[in-house]
């Protein structure tokens, strides 16, 4: 029920250290492959990402054993809604406590999460928008895992790609409810 607010737990933040995008990228893939992604789909996933000539809006859905799109939503992707923290200055505290603080990561961090507690969603594969920015992270179902280079610098296009377990969809829960989920339930995270 769309109108019931569910409450889940933020990620664990991971933090990784590259010194190139390219061995950014191949931590990336590492992780996805560890979080029973395939290594085809993996591979195709990040090409596909590289490989945009604009950002996308919201997320591609891919199949995570073929590499194949599932969405059909073209360059808007689905587009994660309805989401915020529980406590917005305890969550601030806690993310100081852990030596962390920043807009981008907070917001993404609780992005990540809701995306994480979607059924059907094993992994998920993010760098931003912002030239500037070039950290990018590998969700999983436990953990933030924030990569400081994915992207190069001065690079405007950014993408995100959620890893779909097609085995989970069947006649109760469809591709259609995985993507009502992500765009209007709502979800506070604590």
């Amino acid at each position: 029920d769309e109108d019931e607010i569910i409450y889940k737990k933020r990620l664990n933040i991971k933090e990784h250290h590259v010194e190139s995008k390219e061995e950014g990228l191949d931590l990336a893939k590492k992780l996805l492959i560890s979080n029973a992604i395939s290594e085809e789909s993996a591979e195709k996933t990040i090409q596909s990402l590289q490989d945009l000539e604009e950002s996308m809006h919201g997320a591609m859905l891919i199949d995570k054993d073929t590499g194949k799109r599932i969405d059909d939503k073209g360059i808007k992707g689905v587009r994660v809604t309805g989401i915020a923290s529980a406590d917005i200055a305890e969550y601030q505290e806690s993310l100081k406590k852990d030596g962390r603080e920043g807009l981008h990561l907070e917001e993404a961090l609780i992005l990540a999460s809701k995306i994480a507690s979607c059924k059907g969603i094993v992994a998920e594969l993010c760098w931003s928008d912002d030239p500037s920015y070039v950290i990018g992270y590998v969700g999983t179902k436990d953990n933030y895992e924030r990569i400081p280079i994915l992207k190069e610098e001065g690079n405007p296009i950014g993408g995100r790609a959620f890893f779909v377990d097609t085995n989970q969809l069947n006649d109760n829960y469809t591709l259609d409810d995985l993507i009502d989920y992500l765009e209007k339930q709502v979800v506070l995270i604590e």
